[in-house]
């Protein structure tokens, strides 16, 4: 007789453990495989919206495994490293009963669990339409809901598809046109995993009839800068005239009816203006039931601490302002006036904060005109009188302040940087406390310049040096020297 093959051994032993367990008979099969039970369905949960996971054991000596729900087949895999599966044709508010069965060798051996699961509603709580209203004197603003999974929303307007929507921040929408006086329903229905709810929240709305007792008249007020308002009106049908009065007086006045604009001009910046819109037909005049308030802003103010700054040539200064006040508003610009007027040489006007800075280059004289402006319009302009005058000279070392020079070779070295700053250099020369410089060489008292031919080897040597003009007296400055043999 032929040794047993493998899986012959395994089916034996399977075929053994259920006739000992007395549960195979006739051809059924048995929970325990191989000595280990076959757990089946381990579990289910909602993995909404309209759908349930089942994970479920697949052994390794396993061949397929089938899934039943409410012991109908839904789902098979011969697969074993698949051990879940989502059913997704389930219903809300319906109970399942999931069963898992194991195939060896064409036998089946069903599970020993069987879960159970009520499948939750993802729109219980969803109402539709929320809420609707006039959106002007033939249109309509409906509010809707768009809940989360939700592909697609959409509102009817008695009975027809007026609006629809994918876009889930959409949750409203305008409709005009309609009829005023006449009856609408509204109804909202959402598209959810293929499936469709309908909202149970209808809306019933009319459009105010025009032509009522009360009308809006002034709709709206608005401040445009310090001395101008704009206010956008709304009068009824078979008006005769229209007026606006602003603070008792009346500013606009024209026939017919309608909507517009008119802007009042000509304000004081910082006033409080309160408006009213009527409308007269016949003898009889009314007023709109909207009366707007609006105080137009104040103009910038902008101030120096004083008519008049001095500068000196050559040394960086910044005129700030004494205050530059935007009156709750941002400061949009400073600009010179008249446009095109210039500042002295090697200054500039700061266009954001009025600072008039920077280094000037030479004397002059000069009137600044300073305008700041806010979106409410320009300050009136502060005036201030820029004096540059000389400055004392200005002395550095240069580029090549340490010298180097040759016996019998004739030099000419600009150790040091010399400006004049509006006022002539005078004189040139050494400090008291500095060496003399060596035979035949000297230094120019008008450029500081060193020039000469030396006679004798000197070893390197620091000297220093200072310029002087009308002004006064530059800083000293340092170079060394050094003479070759």
């Amino acid at each position: 007789m032929p040794a047993p093959t493998a899986k012959s051994v395994r089916l034996s032993a399977a075929l053994l453990l259920v006739a000992g367990c007395g549960r195979f008979a006739g051809g059924a099969s048995s929970s325990a495989v191989n000595g280990t039970a076959f757990a089946g369905c381990t579990a289910v949960v909602d993995d909404g919206p309209f759908a349930v996971r089942v994970t479920y054991d697949f052994p390794p000596d396993g061949d397929q495994v089938k899934i039943l729900r409410n012991d109908v087949l839904i789902f098979q895999t011969v697969n074993p490293k698949e051990t879940t599966f989502v059913d997704r044709t389930v219903a809300a508010n319906e109970t399942y009963k999931y069963s898992c069965n194991l195939e060896i060798d064409g036998r089946g051996y069903p599970g020993a669990k069987e879960p159970t699961i009520t499948v939750a509603d993802p729109l219980k709580d969803y109402d539709g339409c929320v809420a609707v209203e006039a959106a002007g004197a033939d249109a309509a603003k409906l509010s809707f809901q768009f809940p989360a999974g939700a592909t697609k929303a959409i509102v009817a307007r008695n009975g027809v598809d007026v609006f629809s929507t994918s876009d889930p921040a959409v949750t409203s929408a305008v409709g005009d046109g309609l009829e005023p006086g006449k009856v609408y329903v509204f109804t909202c229905r959402i598209e959810l995993d293929g499936k469709v709810r309908e909202g149970p929240a209808q809306l019933t709305f009319a459009i105010p009839d025009p032509l009522a007792a009360t009308f809006f008249g002034c709709r709206v007020a608005t401040a445009l800068d310090a001395k101008t308002v704009r206010i956008e009106y709304e009068f009824p049908e078979r008006t005769d005239v229209i007026t606006i009065v602003r603070n008792g007086v009346v500013v606009f006045s024209a026939a017919g009816a309608g909507s517009g604009t008119f802007d009042d001009t000509g304000l004081e910046p910082g006033s409080r203006n309160a408006y009213v819109c009527q409308a007269a037909s016949g003898l009889r005049v009314q007023a709109g039931t909207n009366a707007p308030t609006v105080t137009t802003p104040k103009l910038p103010a902008l101030t120096y601490k004083s008519d008049k700054a001095t500068l000196i040539v050559g040394q960086a200064i910044a005129v700030a302002p004494a205050s530059l006040e935007g009156f709750g508003l941002a400061i949009t610009g400073c600009r010179l006036d008249p446009a095109g007027a210039t500042l002295p040489d090697g200054m500039s006007l700061d266009p954001g904060t009025c600072v008039i800075g920077g280094t000037p280059v030479k004397a002059a004289t000069a009137t600044a005109v300073v305008v700041a402006a806010t979106a409410a319009g320009e300050a009136p302009a502060a005036t201030i009188k820029l004096i540059v005058q000389a400055g004392a000279p200005s002395l550095a070392p240069s580029a090549v302040s340490d010298v180097a020079a040759a016996v019998g070779v004739a030099l000419s070295a600009a150790p040091l940087s010399v400006a004049a700053n509006g006022s002539p250099v005078t004189n040139c020369h050494l400090t008291i406390d500095s060496p003399d410089l060596p035979a035949g060489l000297a230094l120019d008292a008008l450029t500081c310049a060193l020039a000469g031919t030396p006679t004798a080897p000197m070893g390197r040597t620091l000297y220093r040096a200072v310029a002087e003009n009308a002004v006064g007296s530059s800083p000293e400055a340092d170079f060394s020297l050094s003479v070759a043999p």
